[in-house]
Parts: structure tokens; sequence; C-alpha cells
């Protein structure tokens, strides 16, 4: 968990009066002694087994600690460089890589998904649906990039995945399913949709999703420690959990 503090901004008008003690402390001369004993609430609330908090500026951490425990079942204490699930924390970074290949000129933000994706080009949206009918009916316009990274896509959840299914697998899956509305026309959180603009990722790059954010952007930004499959020397609980989970290298969240 982060625990963001924000800067002091400051803005000088003519004629007024500004007095230092009503300012912030600078960032790194701030107490953060209370942040630990804070997010043990928490734990002992039963909210959240285990959490790590980190305060930092671009030059230096300010503030370090873990609480609480990252297996129930053993009581093994949670660690300050425990390895996390960053579940839709990845969003930001597919879109990053979509943006990285419209700066290649293989992608624009307003194009089709179906010029990469054939499968999107006869889709439908849903416009009624109960127990003895579905009505379906075409889509105003086509699904765009922009779509897909802006949560206004219109696609339905798809969690029908199996254990060795590929990207692509999921994908065409997803595309058989009806629109929930028509692209653009409303905003719903979707994780269809950045898995979608992954697979394009792979479309437009030629590489696998897994190694394109790898030499893309993991490699050039020094993150050592973001990968789709934990390596060895792991804790055991972590990597339990990732054999129970492992169709997820194909999704994006």
């Amino acid at each position: 968990m982060l625990i963001p503090l924000p800067r002091a901004l400051v803005v000088l008008f003519p004629c007024s009066v500004l007095f230092a003690a009503n300012l912030p402390l600078p960032l790194s001369a701030q107490d953060f002694s209370a942040i630990a004993p804070k997010m043990q609430t928490f734990v002992d609330q039963g909210q959240v087994a285990g959490v790590v908090t980190l305060v930092a500026t671009k030059d230096k951490v300010l503030h370090l600690t873990a609480v609480g425990k990252s297996d129930l079942a053993t009581g093994r204490k949670m660690q300050p460089d425990d390895l996390f699930w960053i579940a839709s924390m990845s969003k930001p970074i597919t879109a990053t890589a979509v943006a990285l290949l419209v700066d290649d000129g293989k992608l624009a933000f307003d194009d089709p998904v179906s010029k990469y994706l054939p499968e999107f080009s006869d889709v439908w949206v849903m416009k009624q649906s109960d127990s003895t009918q579905r009505v379906l009916a075409k889509p105003t316009r086509p699904i765009t990039l922009r779509d897909l990274l802006t949560h206004t896509s219109g696609l339905a959840e798809y969690d029908v995945t199996g254990p060795h299914w590929t990207l692509a697998e999921m994908i065409r899956g997803l595309a058989r399913e009806p629109l929930r509305f028509n692209p653009g026309s409303r905003w719903v959180y979707s994780t269809a949709g950045l898995d979608t603009a992954g697979r394009v990722v792979e479309v437009a790059s030629g590489m696998p999703y897994d190694q394109f954010l790898q030499k893309r952007i993991f490699d050039p930004l020094g993150m050592k420690n973001t990968s789709f499959w934990i390596k060895k020397g792991a804790s055991h609980a972590l990597l339990r959990y990732v054999q129970t989970e492992r169709c997820e290298q194909t999704r994006s969240y």
C-alpha cells in the first residue's frame, strides 16, 4: 500500500501575507511514525492480513515498514520486501504499452479494434435480456482503442478461461459476447477492455504481451521485481498462490 503525501503548493498574490507556521513541513522532515500503528488497526480488525507501506521522494525512501502476516496458515510475518500481486495496477502498464506503439506509429488511439482483431468486426449490443429472450442490435459505431483504455467499450467481462489459454484464445471468446452498451455511450470499469488492449499490443508489435512489456517497459525502467511469474526464491505462500492461478498470465486486470 502506498501512502501519498501532498507537496506544499504556495501561490503568491499582490499584497498577500504568508505565515510560515501555516505551511506543512517538507516531506523529508515529516514524522511517519503514526503510519504503522494505523495499518496495524486494519490488521487487528481483520480487514487485511498484512500491509507494507512506503513513502518516498524521487531521491530516497523516507518510510518503509510492514505489519501483519503474509501467510495466515503458518503465521509468517509480513516483510517489507515481500512480493504482491498488483492486480488492476497492470491496467496503466497495458495502457503505456499501447501508447508506446502509438509513438512508434504502429497504432492510433482512434483506430477500430477490428483493424487488429478481426473477431471484433461483427459484434452486437445487448438491448434487452430476460429469462425468455435476448434482443441484440448492431452497435452505433465500432469499438476503438481509446474506448478500451477509457472503459467506454461496452465489453462484457469474460471469466471463463482455461489454465493454459493464450491471450488470443481468451479474446476470441470475449469477442463473441454481446456488448453491454454502445461504444462511447457510457463509462463502466472494464477488465475486458484492457485484456483486449493487451492482445492488440501482441498483434501490433509481433511479440507476446509479456515479452513486449519486459523489453519496452520493465527492462528500460529497471523494474527487476515485476514479472508475470514469481521467480525461484519467493515465499512459499506466494508460490502456492501462483500455482492455483496459472491462467492469470494472460490477463492484464
